[in-house]
């Protein structure tokens, strides 16, 4: 421990990283990538098309790939148009943390819509009389 052998320096001036450890961030936030006119649904179905069996979430010990999750996305998509979301349109979205909360937020962007977070602790703007 570093603390230990420096006794006398403050802990604000000791390193919160080991060597290692910052060079991983430093590769972690490499971002010199330019990904010009990609999406993100762009983006995510190489991904998808490239390993469809890698795991793409983890909930609850729970998985799913990124071939599951991509089916249950554009089947939400699909039924997103149907109901006339377009591009530029705004889909509410409320839920918890889950798979359905990445499957619903990825479904309206492949849809071409734009999703609101909406949340039930919030309470109704115009209601207070």
């Amino acid at each position: 421990m570093q603390f230990a052998a420096s006794p006398d320096v403050r802990l604000s001036e000791l390193p919160l990283l080991t060597a290692g450890e910052q060079q991983q961030v430093i590769e972690w936030n490499s971002t010199d990538r330019l990904y010009g006119e990609e999406s993100l649904v762009s983006l995510f179905e190489e991904q998808a098309a490239r390993d469809p069996f890698a795991t793409a979430l983890v909930f609850e010990g729970r998985t799913l790939t990124y071939d599951e999750l991509n089916c249950r996305a554009n089947q939400l998509a699909h039924r997103l148009r149907a109901f006339g979301v377009r591009p530029e349109s705004l889909v509410g979205i409320c839920a918890e943390r889950s798979f359905e909360m990445v499957v619903g937020l990825l479904g309206i962007l492949k849809a071409g819509g734009a999703y609101v977070p909406l949340s039930r602790r919030n309470p109704k703007r115009g209601s207070a009389r």
